[in-house]
């Protein structure tokens, strides 16, 4: 995991990579499924390609849902492994897609199988909800106050403003006060990854929080085009909170476009 840190970005809930991942399971299990029923002919590796496009398009829609989709990759990922390389061989051997064929039995039994037994392997790793420390998330509220979803903003450095209220925002991760929600430390991130000043380090807010800042802003860089930018709240010390699924999140996310 360490390797990928660059192209997975973070990671816990909210994380469009893994709505990604999520999506291209969806269109993937789709063509399988297609083929299984007689709908849709895999004699030859061209067959592929057109069906895999739509399955590309289907996943460029993860900006937009990763709050939604990512929850799920846990359970999706391992069955879209299976439907995959079940396509793949169906379009590259003799081996055929049917609803009895044993190619098609075996893909649904090892994706079913992976699935059920490595879905918390999975999501511990991917998507944590906690850091399991006992830091417990209950009344503060994180937003995103600017740039706000679908706003347009100028290429170049972009003040992203964050707001928590029933907490504190921090100056930088240092030992926790008694409640875990003040003096927290905010992550942003810019199309999953992490943003960072000059020296290479996570982002500091520019006001003076030292005392505890219920708004901070924190200058991100944006190129032309259009980028997901999301947030995380840690605990003072930087430690995630435990959060269980339903609560209020710690992660806001905003779709935007610099040009």
């Amino acid at each position: 995991m360490h390797l990928l840190s660059p192209l997975l970005g973070h990671a816990g809930a909210g994380a469009t990579w893994q709505a990604l991942l999520v999506l291209a399971a969806f269109g993937t299990i789709a063509i399988f499924l297609l083929a299984v029923a007689g709908r849709l002919a895999l004699d030859e590796p061209g067959d592929l390609v057109l069906p895999l496009a739509a399955s590309a398009v289907l996943a460029s829609l993860s900006g937009a849902t990763a709050g939604y989709f990512s929850d799920w990759v846990g359970w999706w990922f391992p069955l879209g492994v299976a439907a995959l390389v079940a396509v793949a061989v169906a379009a590259t051997t003799s081996l055929s897609l049917g609803p009895t064929s044993p190619l098609a039995i075996g893909a649904v039994v090892v994706g079913l199988a992976v699935s059920f037994t490595l879905h918390t392997t999975i999501e511990s790793a991917w998507h944590p909800t906690g850091s399991g420390v006992g830091a417990r998330w209950t009344d503060a509220t994180l937003a995103l106050v600017s740039p706000v979803d679908g706003d347009t903003t100028e290429v170049g450095t972009v003040d992203v403003v964050v707001a928590v209220t029933g907490g504190t925002i921090g100056p930088a991760p240092a030992a926790a006060p008694a409640d875990p929600e003040e003096l927290g430390v905010v992550r942003v991130f810019v199309d999953g990854r992490l943003a960072t000043g000059p020296d290479g380090e996570p982002l500091l807010p520019t006001e003076d929080c030292s005392g505890g800042c219920v708004e901070a802003s924190y200058p991100v860089d944006l190129p032309l085009g259009a980028h997901v930018i999301s947030l995380e709240f840690l605990t003072a010390d930087g430690q995630s909170f435990d959060t269980p699924t339903g609560q209020s999140p710690t992660i806001q996310i905003a779709t935007v476009e610099a040009g």
